[in-house]
């Protein structure tokens, strides 16, 4: 009888190394893919913010865009200036 259990504690040393090596390897993944998450989550708020910003800066740009047509519109004289200007000091 001593002779059939002699490869039982073996069989237990690997099955049990075995199992803590895939419990460390399991914690590991588990912890960069909450760090990886978490960098997402930050990637993503700083994205909608700029995309915030963004909308707010295209409202603005229209707003002026608005304002200068209309302003251009009544006042040739300046419209040339402004072109003038545009063309030849904004490069």
């Amino acid at each position: 009888m001593k002779k059939e259990n002699t490869w039982i504690r073996p069989l237990i040393v690997i099955v049990t190394v075995s199992t803590l090596s895939v419990l460390v390897v399991l914690n590991k993944t588990d912890m960069e893919m909450k760090q990886l998450v978490l960098k997402n989550q930050k990637l993503q708020n700083e994205c909608d913010s700029l995309r915030d910003e963004l909308f707010i800066e295209k409202v603005d740009v229209g707003r002026h865009e608005l304002t200068r047509e209309d302003i251009l519109s009544k006042y040739p004289n300046v419209k040339k200036e402004y072109e003038k200007y545009y063309e030849h000091q904004t490069e």
